[in-house]
C-alpha cells in the first residue's frame, strides 16, 4: 500500500498529494499508519455507539436548540404523522448499519421483527465498496415494502472500504443518473452497484419492479421514502434522483421523499441544480449539525434549500461525536420537543 505524501507544485502555488513513498523514513511510515488505524477505530466505535444507544432509546446529555441560518431553514413540525415518519427514517438509517452478522443477535432482530409483524416485506441489497485501498462486497442497506410504500435505507461509513469510497472524491460524469454535470465518483460507483444486480443479489431496481409486478402496482405511482446517515445519506440522494429518471420506474417528483443525516457533498454546480429540479425541496429533509465537519466535505456543491441545521452541544474537537447518528437523534428529538410534542 502506498503512503500518500505531500509534494509542493510551485507553478500553481498549491500543495497536492502524490503517491511517492520512497523517501519516507520507516518511523514516519509507522506513525502515519498508526494515525490511519486510530482514525478507522474511532469512527467504528462512534458509529457503533450511536447505533446501540439509538436502538435502545437512550438519551443522554443536555439538549440544545435548533436555529436557522441563511444556509438552512427552520423545520415545520406539522403533525403526528410527520413526526412518526421522521423517526421511522432515523430508525431505518440506524438499522441499515450491519443488517447481517453479529448485530443480528443483539439489536437488529427487534427492529426487523417489528417491521415484519406490522406487515412490511423486507429485502436486503448489497454494494461494492472501496477503490483506493480495498474493494469489498458488503450489505449496503435494506428496502421495505408495504402497500404502496417503499422505504430504502443505506448505512454510512463503517469500514476501511467505506472510507476508501469516501476518499475517491474526484467528480465524474452523472450521465448514469440521467442528469447534467458531475458527481462524486466513489459514491456513484457504490450506488450503481446497489441499484443493479450485484453478484447474484437483486439490486434496488429489480426489487422494486418485482414487488410492483407481484402486487399489481405501477412503480410510477408507488410512494418512495429514501434515507441514510453519512455516506448512506449520499447514496440515498443518488437513489432519489434515479427513482425519478429511471425509464422503467419514472417515479413522480411528489412521490419521492428524501431524509438524510450528515450527508457529505456530492455534486458539482450543474449537477446540484439538476438535482434540485428533480427532487423538490418540500420533499427533502437534509439534517446537519453545525459542528459536524463531514457535511462540508469534500469541496463540492450541496443544496441548501432543504437543509435543517441543528445547533450541537459538543466541543468542536469531538469530530466523530458530532457526526454520530446518536447525536443527530438527540438533537432531532429536542427539535420535536421544542416545536411540537412527543408522540410516543
Amino acid at each position: 500500500m502506498k503512503i500518500l505524501t505531500k509534494k509542493t507544485y510551485t507553478s500553481s502555488n498549491l500543495t497536492l498529494f502524490a503517491t511517492n513513498n520512497s523517501n519516507i523514513p520507516t518511523r514516519k511510515r509507522k506513525f502515519y499508519s498508526s494515525i490511519i488505524i486510530i482514525f478507522f477505530l474511532s469512527t467504528s466505535i462512534n458509529h457503533t455507539y450511536g447505533r446501540i444507544t439509538t436502538d435502545m432509546g437512550i438519551e443522554t446529555g443536555e439538549t440544545s436548540a435548533i436555529y436557522a441560518t441563511p444556509e438552512s431553514r427552520s423545520p415545520s413540525v406539522k403533525s403526528e404523522e410527520y413526526i412518526k415518519e421522521l423517526r421511522f427514517s432515523g430508525k431505518c438509517s440506524v438499522n441499515a448499519y450491519k443488517p447481517e452478522g453479529v448485530w443480528d443477535e443483539i439489536l437488529n432482530p427487534l427492529f426487523f421483527r417489528t417491521l415484519g409483524e406490522n406487515g412490511y416485506q423486507i429485502e436486503r441489497f448489497k454494494g461494492v465498496y472501496g477503490d483506493l485501498v480495498s474493494r469489498t462486497i458488503e450489505d449496503a442497506g435494506f428496502i421495505t415494502f408495504k402497500g404502496n410504500e417503499v422505504t430504502i435505507s443505506f448505512h454510512g461509513t463503517a469500514s476501511p472500504a467505506d472510507w476508501s469510497t469516501d476518499f475517491n472524491a474526484l467528480p465524474t460524469t452523472a450521465s448514469y443518473l440521467d442528469i447534467k454535470g458531475k458527481v462524486h465518483k466513489g459514491f456513484l460507483k457504490v450506488f450503481q452497484s446497489s441499484w443493479e444486480n450485484t453478484y447474484g443479489k437483486s439490486g434496488i431496481r429489480e426489487l422494486i419492479l418485482n414487488y410492483a409486478k407481484q402486487t399489481g402496482h405501477d412503480p410510477k405511482y408507488l410512494r418512495y421514502k429514501v434515507n441514510g446517515h453519512s455516506l448512506g445519506g449520499a447514496l440515498a440522494t443518488l437513489t432519489a434522483i434515479k427513482l425519478v429518471t429511471d425509464k422503467a420506474i419514472q417515479a413522480e417528483n411528489d412521490s419521492v421523499s428524501l431524509t438524510t443525516f450528515a450527508s457529505p457533498r456530492i455534486f458539482n454546480e450543474e449537477a446540484c441544480r439538476d438535482y434540485e429540479s428533480k427532487i423538490k425541496a418540500d420533499n427533502r429533509l437534509e439534517f446537519v449539525v453545525d459542528k459536524d465537519i463531514f457535511p462540508s466535505l469534500p469541496p463540492l456543491y450541496t443544496s441548501d434549500k432543504a437543509r435543517i441545521t441543528l445547533s450541537g452541544n459538543k466541543s468542536w474537537i469531538n469530530v466523530f461525536g458530532n457526526h454520530s447518528m446518536v447525536n443527530y437523534k438527540e438533537l432531532i428529538e429536542d427539535m420535536i420537543t421544542r416545536t411540537f410534542m412527543r408522540v410516543f
